[in-house]
């Protein structure tokens, strides 16, 4: 975002994780344990092929592979929110930091998780 219009952005954004973080935390919680129960439901009960079998397993890996960036990300809302009327600039960069905090997980962790599962899915073949 061009420099020029952070400052109409970020009360955008914090008004948003004021709204709307407590309810996204627990969506995200709730999906990736039900990414974890079907991945080891899959490993378990229909590990047709060997690589279907990798695969699912490298895709319960990536499912536990948000859980580093989760106190970060904690930090940065938390610091955003308390700093948005006190020190504006402060939750901006509190802002900026989650912003790119998220984009490595989404490119790192997120991308990858749903082309692996994808993948073990296609090569699985367990659609009948």
């Amino acid at each position: 975002m061009p420099p020029d219009q952070q400052h109409i952005a970020a009360p955008i954004f914090q008004r948003w994780f004021q709204s709307a973080s407590g309810r996204i935390w627990k969506a995200v919680i709730i999906l990736t344990n039900l990414q974890r129960v079907a991945c080891i439901a899959n490993l378990v009960f229909r590990p047709s092929t060997t690589i279907g079998w990798w695969l699912y397993g490298a895709s319960l890996v990536l499912s536990n592979a948000h859980l580093p960036f989760v106190p970060r990300l904690l930090r940065s809302e938390k610091q955003m929110l308390e700093e948005q009327h006190e020190a504006p600039e402060k939750g901006l960069a509190a802002l900026g930091d989650w912003v790119t905090v998220n984009n490595v997980r989404v490119m790192g962790v997120d991308l990858p998780l749903l082309l692996v599962t994808t993948a073990a899915a296609v090569v699985s073949g367990n659609w009948a």
